[in-house]
């Protein structure tokens, strides 16, 4: 399994404006969510945009968390 992470912009009916929402998922089909959160999402989705995180990537964030 792959964890990505997806930059959500949809609409906010109480700010009456669009806003990001982040949202790590761990998935091996990435298109089946991103299709899923379209179908069962009441807002209006402008766009979807994901990235995957490496192993290496989740680690050394781990890291730094910890040191703060």
């Amino acid at each position: 399994m792959r964890t990505y992470k997806l930059f959500i912009r949809k609409y906010n009916f109480m700010k009456n404006d669009y806003e990001v929402i982040e949202k790590t998922i761990k998935t091996n089909d990435i298109y089946h969510e991103i299709g899923y959160i379209y179908c069962t999402t009441l807002e209006e989705i402008k766009r979807i945009d994901y990235i995957e995180i490496k192993e290496e990537e989740r680690c050394e964030n781990i890291d730094l968390e910890e040191k703060r």
